[in-house]
């Protein structure tokens, strides 16, 4: 029946029509496919509607099939009684009912909503109760507080030296060295610490933003510690960095390579000329770094030019603190003067230069020192008294 042709297939859909109205007679659902229809889908499956009326003949026929089905279709329909009015209201729900159940379920949402609010803000609270009672640090024992602020701000492990390469803007926590060169001579290197070595205190100086209270409690510690310098360049960028009223805290000073060929010689000058507001300061040691024991200080300049670079703190120390403050703080290290065989076998040109050294320095004396002959003598013998074993 595929290949049914336009006419026999129209024929064939109105004679099967005709059986089924005229007749109730069931016909086999058999689904032909015009050639012109596609098979790609289905049909939908729709429900007949029979638009003939049915006629005596239909009644018999049904009559016939089902005379249970007939009885029903003849009986009266009558309007809906009470009952039938109460069975339907007993499956369905009322409409009264379903509007108080909304409401309950959503008074019920209500309050459960209040409830979790109330307990999230009484969380909040009681974590903002917690949040603002700080730690009442200034209330610990004074001997306490002082054993913190040693450990978060006071190197204890090695020494505290800061160093610049070159004329720089920045310092750092490192050291100089020097290597030999094949021609006899040696080169300066630059070394940075590590930050992860273990023979190191990891300072903490952000704790002096604390609070007014703790800064001014803790910052005598911070700068009363002994400061490692590597050149004169690096001690004027520390200097430049703190507020001269920081500079009265400064009680320690060790600077090398002041006198190396590498080193200007107007860097001294601006050190000392900022040193001027430390007037407080105890000790300025002078040193030198060696690469061997026969590294000599030839090329150290005379003393008369060093005094003109510190004469205006030495006229500020004594000024603060009394005649002769200036040659007691300020020590130069024999090592400054010669190598380490020279001062062992304490060699005439190591003597000769210490001597002509010391005397260009014209420090005030105390008037309860002793007047000698010649002021380079007693400087001479103060220093190799406070250099103690080399």
């Amino acid at each position: 029946m595929l290949g049914m042709s336009d006419s026999y297939y129209s024929q064939f859909l109105q004679h099967r029509f005709y059986l089924r109205t005229r007749f109730l007679i069931p016909y086999p659902d058999i689904h032909f496919h015009h050639p012109g229809m596609s098979t790609a889908r289905p049909k939908r499956n729709r429900a007949q509607v029979n638009y003939v009326e049915p006629t005596e003949l239909d009644d018999d026929i049904a009559v016939e099939d089902d005379p249970i089905e007939v009885e029903a279709a003849a009986e009266p329909v009558d309007d809906q009684s009470p009952d039938s009015d109460s069975d339907s209201s007993d499956g369905e729900p009322d409409a009264d009912e379903f509007t108080t159940d909304k409401r309950k379920m959503k008074a019920q949402e209500k309050a459960l909503k209040k409830k979790k609010a109330a307990k999230k803000a009484k969380k909040a609270n009681k974590a903002k109760k917690i949040k603002d009672v700080p730690f009442p640090f200034m209330d610990l024992p004074p001997e306490i507080r002082v054993m913190i602020y040693k450990e978060a701000l006071v190197e204890s492990a090695r020494e505290l030296t800061y160093a610049s390469k070159g004329h720089g803007r920045n310092f750092f926590r490192g050291y100089t060295v020097k290597k030999p060169t094949r021609w006899g001579s040696h080169k300066i290197l630059v070394k940075h610490e590590k930050t992860n070595e273990q023979k190191r205190t990891s300072l903490q100086p952000v704790l002096l933003r604390v609070c007014k209270a703790f800064r001014d409690e803790a910052l005598p510690f911070f700068y009363g510690q002994k400061f490692h310098f590597a050149t004169p360049a690096t001690l004027q960028l520390f200097l430049a960095r703190i507020s001269p009223t920081n500079r009265m805290l400064l009680r320690h000073i060790v600077l090398r390579g002041w006198a190396d060929w590498n080193i200007c010689a107007k860097d001294l000058h601006h050190v000392f000329a900022m040193l001027t507001s430390a007037t407080n300061i105890k000790s300025i040691l002078l040193d030198r770094i060696i690469v061997g024991k026969t590294d000599g200080n030839r090329h150290m300049y005379g003393g008369d030019k060093f005094w003109e670079d510190i004469q205006w703190w030495a006229d500020a120390v004594d000024s603060a603190h009394g005649k002769g403050a200036a040659k007691d703080v300020l020590k130069i290290k024999s090592i400054c003067f010669g190598s380490v065989e020279e001062i062992k076998n304490k060699e005439k040109d190591y003597i000769k230069r210490k001597k002509s050294f010391m005397a260009n320095l014209k420090f005030s004396v105390k008037p309860t020192d002793k007047r000698v002959e010649h002021p380079a003598e007693v400087a001479v013998a103060v220093e190799e008294a406070s250099d103690g074993p080399e």
